[in-house]
């Protein structure tokens, strides 16, 4: 293909002088053949990508709508994973390989103009235009049924993979922070209901970008939907993402922490432990709440002075792993806070005998 074009997706000088894209081509249902190497069954659908990008040799662009599934997973995309860049609901799919923090790659200009620009309700254009109208989708008065709300997970998703790139490639609390904001203004909460497991997972967003308002109010939601599915279990049949072994008392416990809600901590955690202080990880976050009341009252030398004075029951050298883990946990919230006083992070020292 023309170098001028893969210089427009890549600045590595081989893949532009080598002129062609290299790629493993994949079908289907992945499965161990006889000699231990996965076999795919390549069908006329993965065939059919694979004659597009040989046709048009990236002079036209070509598109996979985010609808197709997840890159990771849908084999419809045929080997191309980590040649993909998302633009708006669509993956361009690219002659280089991209990459950013939740895989693909972003396209910042063309997610800022179709999530973050508003577009007049009658605007209409007719050469093609880039730009997202999303209607009615926080107005009470209309009407969704189950298929059509089968897509506000796919709108949401997009919000949310564009505001983790914002927040882990260009460490940008703010915007990321403005796209959550933006993504519930326009997806109504009431209308189109989170999981549990994605309300305490913004509500850990929210905390990280500074919002912590919009963190409280999230993570009321999150409480509120814990202890219905504690008093109705069959309940938790609608949480699709819910893991297994995902416990509704501890989903509890963590958005009380994220909400200050700092006895009703207490009482999940304690509840969930049964009275037993065996789990070094549970006695860790029943612990922790005290380093975190004095955070949230921007007190963090009395923090760090807490958090340290736990570093004789929480040791790296202690013979069990649960522990070594909550120590671990302890350091890091302890270097976070040195941080913030303006201090050289400093690590625990064991002394080995």
């Amino acid at each position: 293909m023309q170098r001028s074009i893969l210089a427009k997706f890549t600045t590595d000088s081989a893949i532009i002088n080598g002129g062609v894209m290299r790629f493993t081509f994949k079908g289907g249902g992945g499965r161990q053949g006889q000699t231990g190497q996965p076999e795919y069954f390549i069908g006329v659908q993965h065939k059919l990508v694979l004659d597009i990008l040989q046709q048009t040799k990236f002079e036209r662009p070509v598109y996979y709508s985010t609808s197709v599934g997840d890159p990771s997973w849908a084999d419809e995309y045929v080997g191309l994973d980590n040649y993909l860049r998302l633009e708006g609901m669509c993956f361009r799919v690219c002659p280089a390989p991209q990459a950013s923090a939740i895989g693909e790659g972003v396209n910042e200009a063309i997610m800022e103009k179709t999530l973050m620009t508003d577009m007049a309700f009658d605007e209409v254009h007719n050469d093609p235009n880039i730009g997202l109208k999303f209607r009615n989708l926080n107005n009470p008065k209309v009407y969704y049924d189950d298929v059509h709300r089968g897509y506000i997970l796919n709108y949401r998703n997009i919000f949310y993979k564009y505001a983790t790139y914002l927040l882990y490639d260009k460490k940008d609390t703010v915007r990321a922070g403005k796209v959550l904001q933006r993504m519930n203004q326009t997806l109504s909460l009431d209308l189109f209901p989170l999981s549990v497991m994605f309300e305490l997972q913004l509500a850990r967003f929210y905390e990280t970008c500074g919002l912590q308002k919009e963190a409280d109010d999230m993570a009321m939601r999150a409480l509120a939907s814990a202890e219905a599915i504690m008093k109705t279990p069959s309940l938790r049949a609608q949480e699709s993402n819910m893991p297994e072994d995902a416990q509704p008392e501890l989903i509890a416990a963590d958005a009380s922490v994220i909400a200050g809600k700092w006895d009703l901590a207490l009482r999940y955690y304690r509840q969930l432990g049964q009275g037993s202080t065996a789990d070094p990880i549970l006695n860790y976050k029943i612990d922790e709440i005290e380093i975190m009341k004095k955070e949230r009252a921007k007190d963090f030398a009395g923090a760090l002075a807490v958090a340290e004075g736990l570093r004789g029951k929480y040791s790296m050298m202690a013979p069990d792993r649960r522990t070594q883990q909550a120590a671990q946990e302890l350091e890091q919230h302890i270097m976070t806070l040195q941080r913030r006083l303006g201090r050289a992070p400093q690590p625990a020292i064991s002394m080995v005998p």
